[in-house]
C-alpha cells in the first residue's frame, strides 16, 4: 500500500474518509528530554473522522500545517515536556527535523485498532511527513469510513477494483 492508494480510495463513491496507518519507532527530543523507541503513527487528517481521538489541548494537524506538525499522547507530553497544558506550540526533533506540537490527546488508557499502539505514549504525524523524515515507512492498512453501511459490499468491491487498477 502507498499514499497514492489512499488518495485513490478516498475518491471511491461512498467513501467519506480514508486514512493510512503506518507505524515507526524513533527517538524524539524536546528542549527538556530525549526518549528513544517512541511509537510514531503516520496517518492523515481523515484519521479523526474515522477514530474518535479526543484532544485535551490544541487541535489535530490540518492540510495547511501537516508537514511540520505533531500531536502527542498525554503521557508522552508529560515525559517530553514535564507538562501537558503548555505543550502546544513547543518544538520536538525527530531525526534532525523540527516539528511543532499542535495538540495533546486526552488520556486514552486503552489500545485502539492501530497495531495496538498505546496512544498515551505515542506521537501522531502526517504519513507523508513521516516518510520524508525517516525515508522508509510502510503503510500497514488504510482505514475507511463509508457514507452508508448498507453499501459496504459495493464499496469494498470498488476499492478492490481501484487498488487492482492502481497496480496495473
Amino acid at each position: 500500500l502507498a499514499l497514492n492508494d489512499v488518495k485513490a480510495i478516498s475518491e471511491v463513491e461512498g467513501v467519506t474518509a480514508a486514512s493510512p496507518i503506518t507505524i515507526s519507532t524513533n527517538t524524539v527530543t524536546s528542549d527538556k528530554n530525549t526518549f528513544s523507541s517512541v511509537p510514531i503513527l503516520g496517518t492523515n487528517t481523515d484519521c479523526v473522522k474515522i477514530e474518535p481521538l479526543s484532544l485535551r489541548y490544541g487541535a489535530f494537524f490540518t492540510e495547511q500545517n501537516e508537514a511540520h506538525s505533531v500531536v502527542l499522547g498525554h503521557t508522552l507530553s508529560l515525559a517530553l515536556f514535564n507538562t501537558v497544558n503548555s505543550t502546544v506550540g513547543q518544538m520536538i526533533t525527530i531525526m534532525g527535523e523540527k516539528f511543532m506540537v499542535v495538540g495533546v490527546l486526552d488520556e486514552v488508557n486503552r489500545t485502539i485498532n492501530f497495531d495496538n499502539i498505546d496512544f498515551d505514549n505515542a506521537l501522531i504525524m502526517d504519513a507523508a511527513a513521516l516518510d520524508k523524515t525517516t525515508g522508509s515507512t510502510q503503510i500497514q492498512q488504510i482505514n475507511i469510513k463509508a457514507a452508508n453501511t448498507d453499501s459496504l459490499s459495493q464499496i469494498s468491491a470498488d476499492i478492490e477494483k481501484t487498488l487492482t487498477n492502481q497496480k496495473l
